[in-house]
Formats: C-alpha cells, sequence, structure tokens
C-alpha cells in the first residue's frame, strides 16, 4: 500500500468509526429503505438520520432511488457489511486477549500475597 493509499483508507476508518453511521449501513442489509424506515430501525432521529445519509451519499457508500415522493437508500457496496462484520473480529479478540491479561496479572498479584499478613490499605 503506498502512503497516498494509506491517507484514503485511514479517512474511510473515520467515516465508519461513528456509531450512527454503522448503525444506518447496517439498517440498510437486505435492501432499499427509506429515511422513515432507516429512523424506526435505528431509533436516530430524522435530522441525525439525514445528516448521516448525506455524508455516506458524497463518500460514495450510500446511492438513492426516487420513487414518486420518497427517496430510498441504498449500500452501493453490498459486500460492506461483510467486510465490517469480518474485521469486527479483531475488536472481539482484541477485548479478549485484554481481558485475559487483565486475568493474568491479577492471579499473579494473588500468588505474591502471603497468607496471613494483611494488606496496607
Amino acid at each position: 500500500m503506498i502512503r497516498g493509499d494509506i491517507k484514503e483508507y485511514a479517512g474511510f476508518c473515520r467515516l465508519l468509526a461513528d456509531e450512527n453511521r454503522l448503525q444506518i449501513l447496517f439498517s440498510l442489509d437486505g435492501g432499499q429503505k427509506s429515511v422513515s424506515s432507516i429512523i424506526e430501525g435505528t431509533q436516530l432521529s430524522q435530522t441525525l438520520v439525514s445528516y448521516h445519509l448525506r455524508t455516506l451519499r458524497e463518500h460514495g457508500l450510500v446511492k438513492t432511488e426516487r420513487r414518486g415522493p420518497f427517496v430510498l437508500y441504498s449500500l452501493i457496496h453490498e459486500s460492506l457489511l461483510a467486510w465490517i462484520s469480518d474485521t469486527s473480529r479483531f475488536v472481539i479478540v482484541g477485548k479478549q486477549k485484554s481481558m485475559e491479561g487483565q486475568q493474568a496479572t491479577a492471579k499473579a498479584c494473588y500468588k505474591r500475597k502471603k497468607p496471613g499478613i494483611p494488606e496496607a490499605n
């Protein structure tokens, strides 16, 4: 990966680093949705959903289709949600490794305590 690509990739990751945008993207799983359907599915306000949909559209992640008075949103890249799900494994594995490390540290500290000697407060 060349340096310019890394900068663009970092920007893409920042785009996906917003919880509301992720909720909106996952709400689009399964096909086109209207803003009201997205609001219902995410429990976000209309203003917030509209703001994030515009951002996602400007960055080429969602597309629109007008049907009469309705604007329907859908994912441009159907594989995006699978990619996000795959990368979430690193978060889960990282948490598990961190917990294992904390447990190992706690066990080591516990083993160092001398039985019958109270700890100083």
